[in-house]
Parts: C-alpha cells; sequence; structure tokens
C-alpha cells in the first residue's frame, strides 16, 4: 500500500500522489488498519456531536411568544389558591403602607397650617404679603369662621334650652339645621365681602386677582376665628349676653371693619391713590349697600325662618 506523506492519501500503485503530487511512500498493514481504525471511531463520533449540537440549538433562546406560553404553563401547574394567597398577602402588605403614607401626609398638612395661623395670629400684617399658593388656607379660613360662629350660636341655643325633652323628643335635630343655616347665612356674607373687595379693586387698583384678595382678606380673619374659639368655652358657663356682644363685634370686625383695612392697605401699598381714607370708609358703606341688596334679592323668607327658631327656642 502507497501513502502520500503530505495529504496522507493513499493508493495501490503509482509513483507520485494523485491529490498533491508528492512521491509515495510505503506503509504497513499495521499501521493501515490503526489509520482505518481511527477514521472509523472519528465517523461513529460524528453523529453524537451531531445530536448534541440539534439537542443545544432546541434548547437555545425562545422566542418571547414560547416565554409567554412556557410561563403560563407553569403558572397553570400551581393551584388557584396560590393565587388568592398571594394577592391577599400584596393587599395586606400595601395597605398598611397607603394608611401610613396617608395619615402622615395629613398630619403634615395640619401642623403646616396651624404653624401658619399662629404666625398670623401674632402678626395678621403678614397676611397682605401672601400669594395664591396659600389659596386652599384661605378657604379653610372662610369656612372656619362660618363654622365657629355657626357653632357659638347654636350652643348658646343648647344651654338655654336645656330641658330633658332636648335628650329624648326629635328636637335634637334643631342643633343641626340651626348650624346649617347659620353657617349658609354668614358664608353667603364673606361671599359679598369678596365680591365687593373685587369690585372696588377694579375700580382703584387693577393689580390683584380674586385669589390673591381671598388669601390675604381671609388671613386677617385668623385672629377673629381663635376669638370664636374661645367664646364657645364661655357658652358651657351660659353667659349668653357677653357671648352675644362678642358675637356681634366680631360679624361687625370680620364682615366690615377688616374689608376697610384691607382696602386701605392695598391702595396705599399700589399708591392707587391719595385718598386712603375715602376709600376705607367708602368700603364700609359700599359692603353695607351690597348686603342690603342680596337680602332684598334672596328675600325674607330664609332670614325671618332663621330668625323664628333661634328667637324662639332662647
Amino acid at each position: 500500500m502507497l501513502k502520500c506523506p503530505s495529504c496522507e492519501r493513499t493508493q495501490d500503485k503509482g509513483k507520485f500522489c494523485r491529490n498533491c503530487g508528492e512521491v509515495l511512500e510505503e506503509v504497513g498493514e499495521q499501521e493501515e488498519s490503526s489509520n482505518n481504525s481511527a477514521e472509523q471511531a472519528v465517523e461513529e463520533q460524528q453523529p453524537t456531536r451531531v445530536s448534541e449540537e440539534n439537542a443545544n440549538v432546541e434548547d437555545g433562546p425562545k422566542t418571547q411568544a414560547e416565554q409567554v406560553g412556557a410561563d403560563y404553563d407553569k403558572k397553570a401547574e400551581k393551584p388557584e389558591v396560590d393565587f388568592q394567597q398571594e394577592a391577599a398577602a400584596a393587599t395586606a402588605t400595601q395597605q398598611p403602607v397607603h394608611q401610613q403614607d396617608t395619615t402622615a401626609e395629613v398630619k403634615t398638612k395640619l401642623q403646616n397650617y396651624w404653624q401658619y395661623s399662629v404666625q398670623l395670629l401674632r402678626n395678621p400684617n403678614k397676611a397682605f404679603s401672601h400669594q395664591e399658593d396659600k389659596f386652599v388656607y384661605g378657604l379653610v379660613n372662610l369656612a372656619l369662621y362660618a363654622l365657629m360662629f355657626s357653632l357659638v350660636i347654636a350652643s348658646i341655643v343648647k344651654s338655654v334650652n336645656i330641658g330633658i325633652e332636648y335628650y329624648f323628643d326629635s328636637t335634637g335635630a334643631l342643633y343641626l339645621r340651626l348650624i346649617v343655616y347659620l353657617f349658609i347665612a354668614i358664608a353667603i356674607a364673606l361671599g359679598v365681602v369678596l365680591v365687593s373687595l373685587l369690585a372696588l379693586e377694579k375700580m382703584f387698583i387693577k393689580r390683584m386677582t380674586f385669589k390673591e384678595m381671598v388669601v390675604q382678606y381671609s388671613g386677617l380673619l385668623i385672629p377673629l376665628i381663635f376669638i370664636q374659639a374661645i367664646v364657645l368655652l364661655f357658652t358651657l358657663i351660659g353667659t349668653s349676653f357677653f357671648v352675644f356682644v362678642i358675637l356681634s363685634a366680631i360679624l361687625f370686625f370680620g364682615l366690615s371693619f377688616l374689608p376697610a383695612i384691607f382696602m386701605y392697605e392695598k391702595v396705599k401699598f399700589y399708591q392707587a391713590s391719595e385718598n386712603h381714607t375715602y376709600i376705607a370708609m367708602g368700603t364700609i358703606v359700599f359692603i353695607t349697600v351690597a348686603f342690603i341688596i342680596v337680602t332684598i334679592i334672596v328675600g325674607e323668607s330664609l332670614l325671618s325662618e332663621m330668625l323664628d327658631e333661634i328667637l324662639y327656642y332662647i
């Protein structure tokens, strides 16, 4: 047997290799058999490698659809109770956290409003520097002013009518109805004041927005709100006449005197006119006329019904 030393091609006869042209050499039968055994072993290993490569290809990265399907199959194998338990555990974990966040947020807002109120109680002049970012505080101030006034009047009525029928009869609804009536009345009065201030501002100043007016005017009401809270405590003693005198002063200051101070300060600050005093006095007259007009438009039915209930039980 002849074999090429270069490309290891074997031939039965010839002197030169038919593949590369190299001179052939003779080889023994033992070497030939070993070469054949090696070639046979390589051929036997090739199908195994091909099958392994095919298996690797099959186990390779899957498409998105195949992955979703595989995940769905895995989830489907789990019992339904597991999903319910997981959902319940997640809800139980999230609910306390959400409640804690809400409670902390409300607590922070209350603390901020308290600090804002104390600051204005010490120096009400700072209300004139507040801007629209405190508009929510302004609405709260107006609501508290109306609510505290209503509670004081209702508390006076309750202290006068101390009969035992209050605790057993349906007349207990009187106090809730009285609070609602008074709250609506004071809210309408505050609305008349704000609209009047807006009209006067457009006549003399022309530089403020309605929200700024609400914020700054309502800030001036903070001392009166604290006084109302103190008066509410005096109603427990039963000094009705003293309480009525203070409430009348609070009503006059809140709905007439403070708007005049507001216009005086703003006209002077913006240098809109030199007649600060006359404009302040005119503000009181303007608001009084506005109250008369609103009373005529609204009618005497609501006011008379409220006064009848108050006076009857006093």
